[in-house]
C-alpha cells in the first residue's frame, strides 16, 4: 500500500501547477487516481485516495511548498544518466576501479533565491529514530544526481535535499 502512495503522490507533484490554488488539489488527486488506482483490484481505492488528500493538505501548509510555489520549476521527473565511479558506493558493495553507469529520475529541479536545486520527494515519515537512515539509504542518490546536474549548471551551485511530503520537512544532503 505504501509504494502505491508513494507512486500516485509523485504523479501528483509531476503534474500539479504549484502556483493553483491549493483548494483545487483534493480534485486534482481525484483525477490522478482515477485512471491509477480505479481500473485496478485496490482493496478500497476510496481510502488511498483519503490519505493523498490528507498528506496534500497538510504539505500545501509547509515551508518547503512555499518554497515550490515561489521557485523557478526547470524540470520534474528529469531522467538522467551519467558514468558513476564504485569509490562512491557503500563500503559494502564489491569494487572496483570500473565505472558504472546510473540511471534515474530526478523528481523536481528548481531555481530558488538565484541557486539550483534538485529534490527527491519521499513520502515516508520522517520520524526523528529512523530520518538518518532515510537519509542515509538515498545519500548517494542524491549525489549522484546533484553532481549530474552540476554538469548542466556549469556556473551555479547545484544543492540537493529530500523533501518528506507527509509533514513538508527537508533535508539536505
Amino acid at each position: 500500500r505504501q509504494t502505491l502512495i508513494g507512486i500516485l503522490a509523485h504523479r501528483v507533484l509531476q503534474t500539479w501547477n504549484f502556483q493553483d490554488d491549493p483548494e483545487k488539489l483534493s480534485s486534482w488527486i481525484e483525477a490522478v487516481c482515477q485512471g491509477e488506482i480505479f481500473d485496478q483490484s485496490v482493496e478500497d481505492p476510496q481510502s488511498l485516495v483519503n490519505e493523498l488528500c490528507d498528506m496534500f493538505n497538510a504539505f500545501v501548509h509547509t515551508a518547503s511548498y512555499a518554497i515550490l510555489c515561489q521557485a523557478e520549476i526547470l524540470g520534474r521527473e528529469v531522467p538522467i544518466t551519467v558514468p558513476w565511479e564504485a569509490k562512491h558506493l557503500s563500503e559494502a558493495v564489491d569494487k572496483n576501479d570500473m565505472p558504472l553507469v546510473l540511471h534515474g529520475v530526478i523528481d523536481v529541479v528548481y531555481r530558488w533565491e538565484n541557486q539550483i536545486w534538485m529534490a527527491d520527494y519521499k513520502t515516508t515519515s520522517d520520524n526523528p529514530d529512523t530520518l538518518e537512515k532515510v537519509v542515509a539509504n538515498y545519500r548517494v542518490q542524491a549525489i549522484a544526481y546533484r553532481e549530474a546536474l552540476q554538469g548542466v549548471f556549469v556556473d551555479d551551485l547545484v544543492r540537493a535535499k529530500l523533501i518528506f511530503v507527509r509533514n513538508g520537512s527537508s533535508v539536505e544532503v
